[in-house]
């Protein structure tokens, strides 16, 4: 059986849904048990050690770089009457709306944030992708063959959204599996000029409006009113914009898996503030590395984190406050690492899509 996979979101400098396809296809390619043969395809350049993977394997890959909405709706039906393949997989949102009846189409839905008016789009950019987004599931998304997510809550709010009268099959949530670094980076203490003793709490968020970075700079702001000898490190895609203006708050530039991995184990506490999440990788990847996890109190992230992290109001301007003052017993860390491990598991993941795929 041919499989066409869509892998342009596995970019050099990638994000959730990237990570998510990248362990996927890395896992497909590795433990190759049913003898798929797979045809990747990309609109842009990969990073290098997914482009080695593909090359060094028995799969074809087809790079034609092209802007997304040019590359998914020209480019990839093009490739699809080419390769004449019996299914296509799309793991990052977005698909052809006008579909060949040769090939079945799957989809997989990660958030909804772009169908939600309440947040504002902080760029151009980023409001014509969440355009073309809306578009693409309003048109077509009733015309895939599967539709998959990366989460229960998403899915039932996919089919409250677009009135689709069905309930949520747990074969078709395909969750996100954790990315496991076994060392770390401690050079990245000296770009951030961190002294030994600096105590500090770690977030990764986005500029999006979703992702409550305001409130969490004024609940640290309000906290250091009485607690002076902590610092805010924040990475995410915002570094230029917000760089050098509050004090004891630190942006960093893109850093690596490993400079991540050294940052949130270290950390006082890992904080995750966001309004609305599809998923939240964060999470899993901070509760796996640290016992100390503070989470907005929203139905994904109660989904993800279920009783191994704390919980606070997301509109909260103290919350960070309140955590401090809260006696609440500390969870059992190898307990919380082995439910990561077990439920957020790439194998696991692979064989729901294996299945899903052998039923088309």
């Amino acid at each position: 059986m041919k499989i066409l996979i869509n892998i342009s979101v596995i970019t050099q400098i990638y994000r959730g849904m990237g990570i998510f396809t990248k362990l996927i296809i890395k896992e497909l390619i590795e433990n190759n048990e049913s003898n798929y043969k797979y045809i990747f395809v990309s609109g842009n350049k990969l990073d290098q050690e997914t482009f080695q993977l593909i090359i060094n394997s028995k799969h074809t890959y087809r790079q034609i770089n092209a802007p997304l909405p040019i590359f998914d709706q020209i480019i990839i039906p093009y490739l699809i009457k080419k390769y004449k393949p019996d299914i296509s997989w799309f793991p990052a949102n977005t698909f052809p709306i006008i579909m060949n009846s040769r090939t079945k189409y799957i989809a997989t839905i990660h958030d909804l944030i772009f169908l939600m008016s309440e947040y504002k789009i902080p760029t151009i950019y980023q409001k014509i992708a969440s355009f073309y987004r809306v578009l693409n599931i309003l048109i077509g998304v009733k015309r895939l063959r599967k539709i998959t997510t990366v989460s229960k809550t998403t899915m039932r709010d996919l089919y409250s959204r677009l009135n689709i009268s069905k309930k949520v099959d747990e074969n078709d949530i395909i969750y996100n599996s954790l990315l496991i670094i076994n060392d770390g980076n401690v050079e990245i203490f000296k770009k951030l000029k961190l002294l030994s003793n600096d105590k500090y709490f770690y977030s990764i968020v986005g500029v999006g409006q979703h992702k409550n970075l305001d409130l969490l700079i004024e609940s640290f702001n309000r906290f250091k009113t009485k607690n002076k000898n902590y610092k805010l490190i924040v990475s995410g895609d915002f570094y230029s914009k917000y760089n050098n203006i509050y004090k004891d708050i630190i942006f960093t530039p893109f850093i690596s898996d490993k400079e991540k991995n050294s940052l949130i184990k270290k950390a006082e506490l890992f904080i995750f503030p966001s309004l609305a999440e599809g998923f939240g990788i964060p999470i899993i990847e901070g509760l796996f590395y640290n016992p100390k996890v503070l989470v907005s109190d929203i139905p994904i992230f109660r989904e993800i984190g279920q009783n191994y992290v704390k919980y606070f109001d997301p509109y909260d301007r103290d919350f960070i406050t309140k955590y401090f003052d809260d006696k609440a017993i500390a969870i059992n860390h190898e307990e919380a690492k082995n439910y990561i491990l077990e439920t957020f598991n790439v194998k696991k993941s692979v064989k729901k899509l294996e299945n899903i795929f052998s039923e088309l």
